[in-house]
């Protein structure tokens, strides 16, 4: 966790109740990429956001991404119809008669808060369900209750710190605390600064994320995730005055006959609008339903990771001088035993120079001393015979024995000295040798520390000249909760994505989990570590990877929504029951057996079969809301 989030921690840790936190997005029609990005942040830690759909920018693939994200929601995302007022956009979908025409469903949405959020019928709002939901109460609140609006957008990367006090000031008022955003300007490091911000309000105890219709106390149709269409807009002509006067004069003037004529007609309209009003509220309008559907599922273990070299090195000077020049570049690839850089050699060659030249003298002095030597060995040889045959004098003797004796020790004193003098030339011979830096792996220079010209003092500490990576393969350091991490076992697969490559997946296998732990946010976590082959150089060091490690895994299942299925009685693991909508409204209950289960799907083993439809929750419908049809979305995995 960056240090800009501290004073939100500790304004958080002192807090004696929770602090509510609400996210919102107004400009949902614009950027749809940037937003599915964002999106996803906020469903990867279970954050819930509120977005404001510009009706005039709606589009039929953002459309439909919405409304699979919604029913996926699990409550936690809600669409408000939003209207600059003022202001026009260039409609991005099809006619409204196209979309009658090819009934294809359109997310619904409900009204926002504030004078931004069209409250009225206005022909915004003619393109959605009139079911609204009136946010406007936030505003007129009590001082106590209403939010405190933070806008993330007015805070650029360097205001960081900024952000983070004027978060906490909000906070430390003990009053919600509304977040506006703006996804077409949230990527790069804005992004990955609120996944920062949503990382500490997920784990803290003290944190808790809302939606604003959970501050008002309102509820709409999409509160339980329902996916519902845009109707076209039916329009009565208007009738003028002219046409009022027209109607009972023409009534009067017609005779007996033509009036039943008139009656029957309108008897039989009004018989067959109440008819299908009566067929459309039926047991199919009043349930969320979805179809029970094939495809691969999967229970993951999601944690936040950083790319790191497999291998590296730090290329540091072994001798102190100038950095005479510097062979590489970043980015080169380089092989072991290659020359990176040089040191000035001035000085080394002349301790060299100076070393020679003592062991050379030495040398010359020992051919002296060893000649010494050898006389006083012949003059004590000769004094010894003389003294067997009694023609020399006992202290002549002696005297040639003494001066034997230090010609030798001489000798070995020297010959000591040239030893000396040689491991001295060694020395600095190496010490030349070191001015010439030299690549101790294969590999790729990803930082350079020092400059031409830079002097370099290797008496106290090695300084760093530049640092040499194995890029192929990259290393993930994986951040795991301390809840999840007993879930993990070394083999287990795994993949991640990366910024801006959602749609990406890099496979591996769990290698080691580090056993000492990290401390951020008073949250205790573990690294992870795997491998992942980098061929292309795609991955890059300390880029943000999302991994997600795969608990179990079935493909070609059948799974339905798992708001699909019923608790067990004892509350305990066990058979489930789900209901099932027949084609005549019937409703049946049946025992399934579960076995894949994640966040949004369920693996049905038994019970169920590909094409039933599925009770998911009940339908909540505004008193002016016409009951119709629900479409079953196939949910993501």
């Amino acid at each position: 966790m960056n240090d800009w989030l501290a004073p939100v921690r500790r304004v958080l840790d002192r807090s004696p109740e929770p602090i509510r936190f609400f996210f919102r997005d107004n400009n949902v029609g614009r950027e749809d990429e940037r937003l599915y990005e964002m999106l996803d942040v906020f469903a990867a830690h279970e954050i819930p956001i509120d977005l404001g759909v510009i009706t005039d920018l709606l589009s039929d693939s953002l459309a439909r991404n919405l409304q699979a994200r919604l029913v996926a929601s699990n409550r936690r995302l809600a669409l408000h119809a939003h209207k600059v007022i003022g202001r026009s956009f260039p409609a991005r979908a099809r006619t409204l008669a196209d979309h009658k025409a090819a009934r294809e469903p359109i997310v619904d949405a409900t009204a926002g808060e504030g004078a931004s959020l069209c409250t009225e019928a206005s022909a915004a709002l003619n393109l959605i369900s009139s079911d609204v939901t009136e946010l406007a109460a936030v505003a007129s609140a009590d001082s106590a209750g209403s939010p405190i609006r933070v806008h993330w957008c007015r805070y650029g990367p360097g205001g960081r710190e900024i952000l983070g006090r004027r978060i906490a000031v909000a906070a430390s008022r003990r009053q919600p605390i509304q977040f506006v955003l703006n996804h077409a300007s949230i990527f790069g490091s804005e992004l990955v600064a609120l996944e920062e911000l949503l990382l500490l309000l997920a784990n803290h105890h003290k944190a808790q994320c809302l939606l604003m219709r959970e501050l008002t106390g309102s509820s709409s149709a999409n509160d339980a995730g329902q996916d519902v269409a845009v109707r076209a807009p039916i329009q009565a002509p208007e009738i003028g005055t002219a046409t009022a006067r027209w109607w009972p004069e023409r009534f009067s003037r017609t005779g007996r006959r033509v009036r039943w004529l008139w009656l029957a007609a309108c008897v039989a309209v009004a018989c067959a609008i109440g008819w299908y009003r009566l067929a459309d509220v039926g047991p199919r309008s009043q349930f969320l339903t979805a179809r029970v559907l094939r495809g691969s599922i999967e229970n993951t273990v999601l944690a936040a990771g950083t790319l790191q070299p497999y291998a590296y090195v730090d290329v540091g000077a072994q001798t102190s001088g100038q950095l005479k020049s510097l062979h590489v570049q970043l980015g080169d690839k380089v092989k072991k035993g290659q020359l990176l850089a040089e040191i000035d050699p001035l000085i080394s060659a002349s301790k060299v120079a100076e070393a020679t030249a003592t062991l050379a003298n030495l040398q010359a002095q020992w051919e002296g001393k060893k000649a010494q030597f050898e006389l006083a060995r012949l003059q004590k040889a000769r004094s010894d015979d003389l003294t067997r045959q009694g023609a020399q004098a006992t202290s002549e003797s002696e005297i040639a024995q003494s001066n034997y004796k230090l010609a030798h020790s001489a000798l070995q004193a020297l010959e000591a000295q040239i030893k000396q003098a040689r491991a001295e030339l060694e020395t600095a011979q190496a010490n030349l040798a070191y001015t010439r830096i030299i690549a101790p792996m294969d590999g790729e220079v990803i930082s350079i520390s020092a400059l031409e010209g830079q002097t370099l003092n290797a008496t106290q500490q090695t300084p760093t000249i530049l640092r040499i990576a194995q890029l192929d393969p990259m290393t993930v350091w994986a951040l795991v909760p301390e809840a999840d991490v007993s879930r993990l076992t070394a083999g287990q697969d795994v993949y991640f994505t990366i910024l801006g490559r959602g749609e990406r997946r890099w496979h591996g296998r769990l290698r080691q989990i580090l056993p000492s732990p990290q401390v951020i946010g008073n949250v205790v976590f573990y690294n992870a570590l795997f491998e992942v082959p980098n061929p292309q150089r795609e991955l890059k060091v300390q880029m943000t990877a999302q991994v997600f490690f795969v608990l179990a895994q079935a493909k070609d299942a059948l799974y339905v929504p798992r708001s699909a299925l019923g608790k067990t009685h004892s509350g305990r693991a066990g058979p489930h029951t789900v209901r099932v909508l027949g084609d005549h409204g019937s409703i049946e209950t049946r025992k399934v057996e579960v076995g894949i289960t994640n966040a949004v799907s369920a693996q049905i083993l038994s019970g169920l079969s590909e094409g039933d439809t599925v009770i998911i929750g009940a339908a909540s419908l505004a008193p002016n809301h016409k009951a119709g049809s629900l479409h079953s979305v196939k949910p993501p995995r």
